[in-house]
């Protein structure tokens, strides 16, 4: 790959078919990068650095390779959805680090995906440059916005090692402990086989919700059913009623939940 005018052109040949070396060493004459993936498959002391990096943080650790022709530039500016330690091996390259624009999904924090490419207008002042000598290392957390310019006068060979420890977060923890904690209750506890109020969209609902906040569920009104029900009540009671009663049941929800099996599950994963 090589980045032109800001824009990341890719020299791949066609899907399925093998870059011989006369084509990797025409292309790499004209300026583009080579992406070397898995090189840990063959170099040992790449493969023990990720093992070491694996144990240290419990989770898979993806390595790349990455060789720079003197002065270009390979990839437009982008951020990565892994931890990325960039342990320069050869020459040395200049990094420029930005923060994600707040109008990226995510705004760019501690993102779940990797982004798509920027152009540095649209990115502005570098929060961070600097350069990368052989045997420097530079660590920046997912998220992190950054090109790299190999120094004019020797290409750039480095490593890129990308720790996917956020890959197991809350959310996806979550995502897959509630449709099992969910399932237990369907057939374990009858409260949430209940059906909803009669009508519960007369006074629930966007149309409903104005001037109002969530702390309205902490002190819940004292109803008895005939009130909900033929909704005599008013409506802000009903709704403060409605929402007490959602946080009751997820509160039960929560406390069935199995926290161990989930935690395998995340192990289980890891192993793969």
């Amino acid at each position: 790959a090589k980045c032109e005018e800001g824009v990341k052109v890719s020299h791949n040949k066609a899907p399925g078919t093998r870059a011989d070396w006369a084509y990797i060493k025409k292309k790499v004459e004209a300026g583009c990068s080579v992406q070397t993936i898995h090189p840990q498959q063959f170099n040992p002391r790449v493969a023990q650095l990720a093992a070491l990096m694996e144990a240290f943080f419990g989770c898979l650790v993806g390595t790349n390779s990455y060789y720079t022709p003197a002065d270009t530039q390979g990839f437009a500016p982008h951020f990565d959805d892994v931890e990325v330690f960039m342990l320069q091996v050869e020459g040395s390259k200049t990094w420029r680090l930005w923060q994600a624009p707040d109008t990226e999904p995510e705004q760019g924090l501690l993102p779940s995906k990797f982004s798509r490419d920027f152009t540095r207008q649209e990115l502005g002042t570098p929060m961070m440059t600097l350069e990368l000598h052989r045997g420097d290392l530079l660590y920046f957390p997912r998220g992190t916005v950054h090109e790299g310019i190999a120094h004019k006068d020797a290409p750039s060979h480095h490593l890129a090692l990308g720790a996917t420890h956020g890959w197991f977060n809350w959310v996806d923890f979550f995502d897959k402990m509630l449709p099992r904690a969910l399932d237990q209750m369907r057939e374990h506890d009858v409260e949430f086989r209940r059906a909803m109020p009669v009508h519960y969209f007369r006074y629930m609902g966007l149309p409903h919700a104005s001037g109002e906040t969530d702390d309205e569920a902490d002190d819940p009104p004292d109803l008895t059913p005939s009130q909900v029900a033929l909704q005599t009540a008013p409506h802000d009671t009903l709704r403060s009623h409605f929402r007490a009663q959602f946080l009751r049941l997820g509160h039960r929800l929560l406390q069935c939940a199995n926290l161990d099996e989930q935690a395998d599950e995340f192990g289980m994963e890891f192993q793969k």
